[in-house]
């Protein structure tokens, strides 16, 4: 290959590994197989891998505000890799690749039997921290391969995106209370994170052990897990929100409407969601206050960013009834039902759940419409759950400290 060569060559494949950087800023690369005698287990690579995927991606289909990432399987590859192989440089590129410090996340389930159990071998990398990761999961009594599939992917997930799947387990048991797979994986990410005093991923676990405090009723629980959040990053403006929520149940309405000013001021958030559920949140800090002008000018603030929220629909309702206008009260109650289980927020955002509680001594109830609940009820029913935290196997290197950068 002469120099002329060689340098297009170089372009080319910058350009296409530059194109799959700007259009897949985070991959996560799915892969499953079994070994060639299951004994009376009967089941194909490409069925492992479908229920595998959709593992997968109902974690991720969670409403969230963290950024997604693009899901494939092991033999997908992006546009950029896709022109490369077309011209015979897959070698060159896994070299420049490496070189360049490009390495995607990578899960790996490999299914075998010992004697008369199935077992998967978790196979894993996870390139922002941990590393390369590994652990055996054996199916229990009466368990089918499919949740055994189902379980060790969540398994893997619990190292490639802990939060997420805390998340998404939460979501899943909403109406059975059954939290416990989801606290093993906070507990399991937790212990990872070190003790340094700001810790943004520590502070998004933290907020989510507060809303389970919630769905359980404890609310000095909540409020002390919300406070650790909001103290853990001052800029997370879910726990500041939530923290809010439970201030309000404890009656203290001034201290809400200092606490939601103040981030509104000095640090107002750019997702119109999270913005208007601050001013969702101010109202009912001013209706407690007995200041029903500013609660209204206030909630129609969050209307107008969040127009089909049947949640801000109602609160202004109550609103115009704490005025006298009756009318429009009755009118928004009735566009609020219309909108039912139309809207998506965020799964981390608690008045996505309850009533924001502005009368002295009113506690925090679930709310009587919101889509999450409708979303929770559709997951099958024999969702599996999370790895007991004592079971999950450290990386196989050691973590670097909690807020060193990945490299």
């Amino acid at each position: 290959m002469d120099l002329t060569t060689l340098l297009a060559a170089t372009f080319i494949l910058f350009s296409a590994l530059g194109l799959d950087s700007v259009m897949h800023p985070r991959d996560i690369v799915l892969e499953a197989d079994r070994a060639a005698n299951l004994g009376q287990v009967y089941v194909t690579d490409t069925m492992l891998n479908a229920v595998m995927k959709a593992q997968t991606e109902e974690i991720f289909l969670t409403p969230s505000v963290v950024s997604k990432p693009v899901i494939r399987m092991s033999n997908q590859k992006g546009i950029g890799l896709s022109v490369i192989d077309a011209l015979s440089l897959s070698k060159v590129a896994d070299s420049l690749q490496g070189q360049l410090g490009y390495r995607p996340d990578r899960i790996a389930l490999h299914l075998f039997s010992e004697g008369s159990t199935v077992k998967v071998l978790v196979t894993g990398y996870e390139t922002r921290r941990w590393g390369t990761f590994e652990q055996e999961v054996a199916q229990v009594k009466d368990e089918r391969v499919v949740s055994l599939v189902k379980r060790a992917t969540i398994v893997a997930m619990a190292t490639i995106d802990p939060y997420m799947t805390a998340l998404n387990l939460m979501r899943r048991h909403i109406k059975d209370k059954d939290f416990k797979g989801s606290e093993d994986v906070i507990a399991f990410a937790k212990a990872r994170l070190g003790t340094a005093r700001i810790n943004a991923e520590r502070s998004m676990l933290e907020n989510l052990e507060g809303m389970i405090a919630l769905f359980r009723r404890d609310t000095p629980r909540a409020n002390e897990r919300f406070q650790s959040a909001m103290d853990s990053n001052p800029g997370n403006h879910v726990a500041i929100l939530n923290l809010a929520l439970t201030k309000l149940e404890m009656d203290k309405d001034a201290d809400v409407e200092v606490l939601v000013s103040k981030m509104l001021k000095e640090n107002p958030p750019a997702d119109p969601v999270i913005l208007a559920t601050a001013h969702l949140t101010l109202s009912a800090a001013y209706l407690g206050l007995r200041q029903p002008g500013p609660a209204d000018m206030a909630i129609a603030k969050a209307a107008a960013l969040n127009p089909t929220n049947p949640t801000v629909l109602a609160a202004w309702a109550e609103v115009k009834q704490q005025i006298g206008d009756k009318a429009a009260a009755t009118r928004l109650r009735e566009q609020a039902g219309t909108v039912e289980n139309q809207n998506e927020d965020y799964a981390e955002i608690a008045a996505l759940y309850f009533s924001l509680s502005w009368e002295k001594g009113e506690p925090v109830l679930r709310i009587p419409f919101n889509s999450v609940t409708t979303a929770a009820d559709t997951a099958e029913k024999t969702a599996p759950t999370a790895p007991q935290t004592a079971t999950m196997t450290a990386p196989a290197k050691e973590a670097p400290p909690a807020d060193t950068p990945a490299k």
